[in-house]
């Protein structure tokens, strides 16, 4: 099954990712980090949204069909090895081994100052790699499911499977035994399972080719000399419907990531322990995060992508009335269930993997068929460059806010945000999804 063994790839992106947002944040404020350098680690999603800078590079002199699907393979395979490198040299730097106490009044959540950074640098630069895997397999995903948007609807839901069983594996289990495992295995597991997911690629260039995009026809064709990131990007800009489609991933990016950038911190401030947020977050949310992926592609089928949308924000907007009941409270020294909280951390785990299911029919639907790689990336990067820049917002007005005025900020910005989600996708509440555009328009 060619769609499944693709699938796996994106299973040791959603374990890095899984562990590193939500077992990062809870060790640096478990070690007395402050709200702001827990937000630094946003910029770890920065390359995802500019990858669309080196994308070109990955669909360069790859027309042929055959010549695509193996190009994009061996970028997967070098970009992973890579990774699993790099990861390994993080394990070697093992916090654990520096006195928490030690003599840094500068260092950050008990870590030397230059130790943090150091770790930080590695960790961007593992980011770029997977960022730059992501395109690889978002192509080959895009071109073996061209003229099949029953293929492309299986494909987007065993992806999304596959990241949040990566997540889960990260935020759930690694998360959850970090305290018997501590750093250096954390680390060495993700690598190997990077490394354990490559034999699924021998031979699926081949194998991808035979379902991958003809020729380049009509305005393809006119398009072939577009082979830089900024032409790419030009591309969008220069159609109304790419413009509003940027605009409006970019807008309700900023709601999105808000909430989930700093509940994990607001869990462990309210008490909760470092085992309880892997266990509840990483196993029931990764749980129910399956369920709402594959849902939401079910439910935008029959109703549209918009209304989808708007239903996923809406569900999120009460979430985080609840989520502002429950801070009012306990800045006012009452109990908090710790149970209801992680449960209120389900739900908007829940709606932002539903969220993310949108945004890849949105992307893989206008994406060219000769620069599927740069197209995809641009629609995505529209979403995570803001998505990175709420992030990082988050950390800093978490403190000065407070609890309350934090997830009270966020559930106005929820709510303002509504009216503008048609901008999106402005024939979704009309057009189920699944069903094709013209290949390779912005509609």
């Amino acid at each position: 099954m060619i769609e499944l063994r693709l699938a796996l790839q994106y299973v040791p992106l959603g374990c890095f990712y899984g562990f590193l947002y939500t077992a990062l944040p809870v060790l640096l404020r478990a070690g007395g980090a402050e709200s702001a350098a827990v937000g630094l680690l946003g910029l770890l999603a920065l390359p995802t949204g500019i990858a669309f800078f080196w994308a070109p590079l990955i669909d360069r002199g790859a027309r042929a069909p055959a010549a695509a699907a193996a190009r994009h393979r061996r970028w997967i395979i070098v970009t992973q090895v890579l990774a699993a490198a790099a990861l390994a040299v993080v394990a070697a730097v093992d916090p654990a081994a520096v006195d928490p106490g030690g003599g840094d009044p500068g260092g950050v959540g008990g870590l030397d100052r230059s130790l943090y950074l150091i770790v930080l640098a590695l960790l961007f630069v593992i980011s770029i790699l997977f960022a730059t895997k992501e395109v690889a397999a978002n192509a080959l995903l895009r071109e073996m499911a061209a003229g099949s948007p029953g293929l492309m609807a299986r494909a987007n839901g065993l992806r999304a499977a596959a990241l949040f069983l990566g997540t889960w594996i990260g935020s759930g289990m690694l998360t959850g035994w970090y305290e018997v495992i501590g750093w250096r295995d954390a680390f060495l597991i993700t690598a190997g399972l990077g490394i354990l997911m490559l034999p699924a690629m021998i031979g699926l260039g081949a194998c991808g080719s035979r379902q991958a995009r003809g020729p380049a026809t009509g305005a393809q064709a006119g398009e072939e000399g577009l082979d830089g990131a900024f032409a790419a990007l030009g591309h969008m800009l220069r159609h109304a419907g790419g413009r509003r489609r940027m605009a409006g991933l970019s807008i309700v990016a900023v709601p999105l990531a808000l909430p989930v950038a700093m509940f994990p911190v607001f869990l462990a401030d309210a008490g909760l322990t470092m085992e309880r947020i892997g266990l509840v977050l990483g196993g029931g949310g990764t749980i129910a995060s399956l369920a709402a992926a594959w849902g939401t592609g079910r439910l935008a089928a029959r109703f549209g992508v918009g209304r989808v949308m708007v239903t996923l924000i809406a569900g999120q907007i009460a979430a985080l009335a609840v989520w502002t009941g429950f801070a009012l409270a306990a800045g006012r020294g009452l109990a908090v269930d710790g149970t209801a909280l992680a449960a209120l951390g389900v739900v908007q785990l829940s709606a932002y993997a539903g969220f993310t299911v949108i945004l890849n029919i949105l992307a893989m639907e206008r994406a060219r068929t000769t620069h599927a790689g740069t197209d995809i990336a641009v629609l995505r990067g529209s979403f995570y460059l803001t998505a990175t820049a709420a992030h990082m917002a988050g950390g800093w007005l978490a403190d000065p806010l407070g609890w309350p005025g934090y997830f009270g900020l966020t559930t106005l910005i929820f709510v303002l945000v509504l009216p503008l989600l048609r901008l999106a996708d402005p024939s979704a509440c009309r057009r189920p999804a699944g069903r094709p555009v013209a290949s390779g328009a912005v509609d």
